[in-house]
This record gives structure tokens, C-alpha cells and sequence, in this order.
């Protein structure tokens, strides 16, 4: 994926108080509305960690990072997840934030035995994951205050941590990305 400084491909444009994106449609480089709006002075940026393939085993948490270079201010952070895993209700799931702030995004969900492919975790959102994924949604609200990170500074390294807390089956952790407000 080409790089804009420390973020990945997905960079959010904004013109006059609209929030455009550049690169989600069918057709490469045509630029399309997003919901949402933004300030002339607002920048949304993905940093994705690419395919990452690291598996996940019972008691064994995994960690991957992210390594942000960037001193501005976060506004709002949402969280972008791809985990195989035939049994959600046994993960627990953090981001750990640069200064060491732990947040929870999820536990011991109900999955109804689906994935979390294309899982975004947002604060904003109406549906909780406290009551478990469903087929008809793809944007949650995390168990944890992701607010929490509003006002730190982007620099340093960003963790998401997975852990397999029964026995009963492994996974693994695709990848995952964050989108940042700044």
C-alpha cells in the first residue's frame, strides 16, 4: 500500500466542512462522499497493519503494533478488526495506547458464531458489543471509553492486544487498523 507519512493508503480528505473519501470505491481514484462531517481543520488517517497472520492460543496474549511518528492531537480514535476465531465469546480484546492507557474493547462476547471481519469499533456507535455481534451490524461501541485517547498526542507505539481465554479453539489475528481523528 502506498504511504502518506506514518498512515497507510486510506487518507480522509476534508473540503468545506465535508468528509470526502479517496480510494473506497469500485473505481480507483474516484472520490466519493462519506457519512459524517468534519471541519476544515480536521484530518482523518488509517494506519493499517497489514496482514499479519498471528495466531492466537489459549492464555498466550498477542500483540501487535503500530508505530505512529506524528506529534499532533488524537480527536477520536475508532478501531478496525479482522480475527478468525470459531468461538468470539472466549476472546478479550485491548488497544494500548502510547502512555500505556489500556482500554478495553471487548470480552467474553455472544457471537451467534460469527467473525469479526470488518468489525469497526467506534465510540459513536448505537449497538454495544456487550450485546454481541449480529449479522446485520458491523459498527460497534467498545466495552471500554475509547474517548479516553481524546487529547493524547499520535507519537509512539500502539498495541491491540488479543487473548484466548478458554481452551476450546485457536485463531487468528488477521490484522487490524486505526482511524484516526486528528
Amino acid at each position: 500500500a502506498a504511504q502518506d507519512g506514518p498512515f497507510s493508503a486510506l487518507t480522509l480528505n476534508v473540503l468545506a466542512n465535508d468528509l470526502w473519501t479517496e480510494g473506497l470505491s469500485e473505481n480507483p481514484g474516484v472520490t466519493q462522499p462519506a457519512s459524517g462531517t468534519a471541519t476544515a481543520d480536521t484530518l482523518c488517517s488509517t494506519v493499517d497493519s497489514g496482514e499479519l497472520d498471528a495466531a492466537v492460543t489459549y492464555k498466550r496474549p498477542t500483540v501487535a503494533t503500530l508505530e505512529i511518528v506524528d506529534s499532533r492531537v488524537v480527536r477520536d480514535v475508532n478501531v478496525l478488526l479482522d480475527i478468525t476465531h470459531a468461538r468470539a465469546e472466549d476472546l478479550s480484546v485491548f488497544l494500548v495506547a502510547p502512555d500505556g492507557a489500556r482500554i478495553e474493547l471487548f470480552s467474553n462476547i455472544a457471537s451467534q458464531g460469527l467473525t469479526f471481519t470488518g468489525i469497526i469499533l467506534d465510540d459513536d456507535a448505537e449497538t454495544s458489543m456487550a450485546s454481541g455481534l449480529s449479522a446485520f451490524d458491523a459498527v460497534y461501541r467498545p466495552e471500554g471509553d475509547l474517548g479516553a485517547l481524546e487529547g493524547k498526542t499520535l507519537s509512539g507505539t500502539w498495541a491491540l492486544e488479543v487473548v484466548d481465554t478458554t481452551r476450546a479453539a485457536d485463531g487468528v489475528l488477521n490484522s487490524w487498523s486505526l482511524v484516526i481523528e486528528y
